[in-house]
């Protein structure tokens, strides 16, 4: 009997992917590559559907068992009209109707929604929250956003923002965020701030030893957040209270 697979893409700030998927989770293949932020959003759907077909020819799979495509989203979507709403990371975004563009191109129902959304769903479906009827997803990566699950269903909220904490003011005249605000949490926890706050603490404090800078061979334009989680599980201190400062 043959099985029924689903084109599955998680676009993100930092990265795109692309695999196939059957309805227990199982994966049969997947494809990434570097999100063109700076290229825009016409340069970067092109690359998703580029990696799309690869992963479609990569697995093998007869077309008439591709049942459809499921789009996360790193940035607010408006569930109910199926469009994305806009990106901090990367320009073009806005009211963007993504779902219409693979409709057209692999002749498949397309559904979209938020990345930490769809994250909360697969927990609550295939990992940690099999057992219970809510929960609270945390999503840290290029941003920060929440996926909240009650009854066992995404719950998406006035507008489809449920979830969305990355642009409440934690910190007034904080750091200055990609969304336009100071203070942003996102400005102050995500991968993206830890990384670009550590660079311009040490580029301004020279002197500072840290096991950060030989982890990038004293090149600090190229640290990430994955350098300053190496570096503080090697009990660097600095590293230590850059993680404690975050999560606090």
């Amino acid at each position: 009997m043959n099985k029924d697979y689903y084109l599955v893409i998680d676009i993100g700030g930092t990265k795109i992917r692309s695999a196939i998927g059957d309805n227990q989770g199982h994966l049969l293949k997947k494809v990434k590559s570097f999100t063109q932020a700076r290229a825009g959003a016409k340069i970067v759907i092109n690359d998703i559907l580029e990696i799309s077909r690869q992963v479609i020819t990569l697995t093998g799979i007869d077309s008439v068992n591709l049942k459809g495509v499921s789009i996360s989203f790193g940035g607010p979507v408006d569930f109910a009209k199926q469009k994305i709403l806009k990106s901090q990371h990367v320009h073009g975004w806005d009211n963007l109707n993504l779902p219409k563009i693979f409709l057209k191109e692999f002749n498949l129902p397309c559904v979209i929604d938020n990345d930490a959304n769809l994250a909360a769903l697969g927990e609550k479906t295939f990992g940690a929250g099999k057992k219970v009827d809510s929960l609270l997803y945390l999503t840290i990566s290029t941003g920060i956003g929440g996926g909240v699950i009650i009854d066992g269903k995404i719950w998406h909220g006035n507008h489809s923002l449920a979830g969305e904490i990355g642009h409440n003011i934690i910190e007034r005249n904080g750091p200055a965020c990609s969304c336009g605000k100071k203070g942003c949490l996102e400005a102050l926890a995500s991968g993206t701030a830890l990384a670009k706050n550590t660079i311009s603490f040490l580029k301004k404090n020279s002197q500072v030893k840290t096991k950060i800078k030989s982890l990038v061979s004293g090149s600090l334009d190229n640290i990430t957040a994955i350098t300053i989680y190496q570096a503080a599980r090697q009990n660097d201190q600095l590293a230590l209270k850059i993680v404690d400062e975050a999560i606090a």
